[in-house]
């Protein structure tokens, strides 16, 4: 099981403690990190942004498109 956390609006977070969890990938952990530039450059409708992932799990889901 892959656990997905899209962080598109951690720029916009303001509150204490908040943070990225892309540490849990080098961590080892089957996560999958989705950042965009979208949100916080103004580019509304424009899809730009990449995720981060170990290598086995990014084979993986390659594989599903």
């Amino acid at each position: 099981m892959t656990a997905i956390v899209d962080e598109a609006y951690l720029d916009f977070a303001d509150a204490d403690g908040v943070q990225t969890v892309a540490d849990l990938v080098g961590s080892g952990k089957r996560v999958v990190v989705l950042r965009t530039f979208s949100k916080i450059h103004g580019m509304a409708g424009v899809r730009c942004g990449y995720g981060i992932a170990r290598p086995e799990v990014a084979a993986e889901i390659a594989l599903c498109g």
